[in-house]
């Protein structure tokens, strides 16, 4: 019987919990490194790794190669997965939050970072 309330214990609590992405850009310590006119694509590979997703746009008649970067978390109450209970959970104003952060890079044609743009975004799921 013992074992199996710690199971369910478990259960309960890696249950509610989701990520995605590139955990790096959720680290201020790492991202503020980046520095607009001095970082190099190469050092900024290797301060978060690959991007999520590159493109090339135009800015003045200059390519511009921009890297975008990304990190979601998903956390549900734990409640939710208890049957009965979780349909209150559910009505609470914290059955589900939500937290993305990302980071967009634009390189110049020299390879230098040109521009950073920082996106921080919470949400939460529930009540009314």
């Amino acid at each position: 019987m013992n074992r199996l309330w710690i199971f369910w214990c478990m259960v309960m609590m890696f249950a509610g919990c989701a990520t995605s992405g590139n955990p790096s850009v959720n680290n201020e310590a790492v991202t503020k490194k980046v520095i607009a006119g001095k970082t190099t694509k190469a050092e900024v590979t290797q301060l978060l790794g690959a991007p999520n997703l590159t493109y090339e746009s135009h800015e003045q008649g200059k390519a511009v190669e921009i890297w975008s970067y990304a990190f979601s978390s998903l956390e549900s109450n734990p409640a939710l997965y208890i049957p009965i209970v979780g349909l209150l959970a559910l009505t609470s104003d914290d059955a589900i939050a939500s937290h993305t952060k990302g980071l967009s890079v634009s390189f110049n044609e020299q390879g230098t970072v040109q521009r950073l743009a920082r996106i921080n975004y919470d949400s939460q799921t529930g009540g009314e």
